[in-house]
């Protein structure tokens, strides 16, 4: 039937865009993994990673849709990153290894593919992994007197050592109410459709510290 045809073609191209992902990225590929019928894993080196990436998107094959990393435990003294990129129902990912300690390091993509950025904070906020030449390195997630060195996302991560950093609170007193710099005014809803004079209230913000409402 024409619904079996059309699932036929749809097949075949998944296995023809893998298989397209699988020729581009061969001169670093270390290990191939078919985990789902729709998707392929390249293992690749830390030091592959730029050229890997430059290669899908020069070829056009897809869209990077995210990066994700895991512990992969303290006794495998490994992490892990994934580069996951779709073309339609077809996913390629990019699976690179790192050691546990201080020398997991990646180099940033977010020159080739600018989103990145957002992806590359929170491996590094969250797991600990040192991303170089990245333009950007403030926090995306975690409070401002988070301790260093502490990354929820480890294995080994227990409540107790998020206990806030002493040496980066602050007593300083904001002056209330004055926008500008690093310095906002966040709107807030909700604003209900039946009233006839909808309600509406905003609080002003230095970095993380409300100074007026």
């Amino acid at each position: 039937t024409q619904t079996h045809h059309r699932a036929g073609g749809l097949i075949m191209n998944i296995e023809e865009r893998l298989a397209q992902a699988e020729t581009l990225l061969a001169p670093w590929n270390k290990e191939t993994i078919h985990p789902e019928t729709n998707r392929v894993d390249i293992i690749i080196a830390s030091e592959d990673l730029r050229s890997a990436v430059s290669a899908l998107q020069e070829a056009r094959w897809g869209y990077l849709s995210a990066i994700t990393g895991m512990d992969l435990g303290v006794e495998s003294g490994q992490l892990e990153a994934l580069y996951h990129f779709c073309s339609g129902p077809a996913i390629t990912s990019l699976r690179i290894r790192l050691p546990r300690n201080n020398e997991a390091h990646l180099s940033s993509i977010s020159d080739i593919i600018p989103p990145a950025s957002l992806f590359e904070r929170e491996l590094h906020e969250m797991l600990g992994v040192e991303i170089t030449g990245a333009s950007l390195f403030d926090r995306l997630f975690l409070p401002d007197d988070w301790p260093d060195e502490v990354y929820p996302l480890r294995a080994d991560f227990t409540p107790e050592q998020a206990a806030p950093a002493q040496d980066k609170r602050t007593n300083h007193v904001h002056e209330p109410a004055v926008v500008g710099g690093n310095t906002f005014v966040v709107p807030i809803g909700p604003q209900h459709p039946a009233l006839k004079e909808p309600g509406h209230f905003e609080f002003t913000v230095d970095g993380e510290v409300v100074t007026a409402a």
